[in-house]
């Protein structure tokens, strides 16, 4: 349904209070600090404190930033600490569908980590870039499995799945003794359940 305004104070008023924006830079930003990457440290620090640079003023506020370091068209937070490439050869386009530019770091090790120390390195690392979401100021997204730390085998753009490289099943749930999301959103105040 289309939404008209009577007035430019209405059109203001709306984007003041209702509407949030995903913010692409909080997901480059922090990806980009957590590869290490120089010269980042400035604009990680803006997005710790809601991106101001992008929503502090007259007309939004910093709580309109939806912060997310994964989403739908990209690496699930569990590739994003254990590929630096991504992987698409089973879409049969030669690897040239997806994005290239992911800002990721495999540990040490690409791929699944049985490399000993690089697993808890990349579990440790995951549970920190989701805190970060849910810690800084703004609203947080997270990407449906990322909290029981589902794969895709490095794939990064896994659309045309209707299979087990998209599925959620009870099985992952099980087998998961990880639930970063409900211990940050506890620590948040918020109403979650592991």
């Amino acid at each position: 349904m289309p939404v008209t305004f009577e007035s430019e104070t209405d059109t203001a008023e709306f984007r003041r209070s209702r509407w949030k924006e995903w913010n692409g830079r909080f997901r480059d930003d922090v990806r980009s600090f957590f590869c290490g990457e120089q010269g980042v440290v400035t604009r990680f620090s803006d997005r710790i404190l809601g991106s101001p640079e992008m929503y502090a003023h007259k007309q939004r506020g910093i709580e309109q930033s939806v912060n997310f370091v994964t989403c739908h068209d990209g690496f699930t937070l569990n590739d994003l600490v254990s590929y630096d490439q991504k992987h698409n050869e089973a879409n049969l386009e030669g690897n040239r569908d997806g994005s290239n530019d992911n800002r990721s770091w495999n540990c040490g090790v690409e791929g699944p980590h049985s490399r000993p120390g690089s697993g808890a390195l990349a579990e440790s690392t995951s549970e920190e870039l989701s805190r970060r979401d849910h810690a800084f100021t703004g609203h947080a997204d997270n990407l449906m499995g990322d909290e029981i730390r589902r794969i895709q085998h490095g794939n990064n753009n896994a659309y045309c799945y209707d299979d087990a490289n998209n599925w959620m099943t009870g099985a992952c749930w099980r087998s998961t003794p990880t639930y970063i999301v409900s211990q940050d959103c506890s620590s948040r105040g918020a109403c979650c359940e592991a």
